[in-house]
Parts: C-alpha cells; structure tokens; sequence
C-alpha cells in the first residue's frame, strides 16, 4: 500500500486539512487494486476495480464519490 497525506487549505485563509490518498494493489496474481481518498480521515472518494495495466482500452476503474 502508499499513503501520500499532505497539510493543505482549499481556499485562502481557509482552515488547514489533512488529504490524503491511499492505493493498494490486488494479489500477487495482478488482481483488482483501490485507490481511495480521504480528507481528515473522512473518506471522500474511491476508485475500485483499478487496473494496473493502463494499455487496455477497456475501462479500467470504477469511481464512488461519498
């Protein structure tokens, strides 16, 4: 798994966030992966499915939004 988690302000003068994104890969075998994202460890959104191999020209991920 990464994590890559940032202090960050979405607006000017606005309050300080934590952001972060984590992505996992599936099994050794090549398997389905996840990236998610989270603000203060509230989760925000979330691509499932995730392909690894990018070539393809099938559709590779599937987005949530919460």
């Amino acid at each position: 798994a990464v994590v890559l988690s940032r202090q960050c302000r979405f607006r000017e003068g606005g309050a300080e966030y934590e952001a972060a994104v984590h992505a996992t890969r599936g099994g050794n075998n090549g398997g389905e992966g996840e990236v998610r994202v989270s603000i203060d460890g509230k989760r925000v959104a979330e691509v499932s499915y995730v392909g690894w191999g990018f070539r393809s020209k099938a559709p590779s991920c599937s987005l949530t939004l919460r």
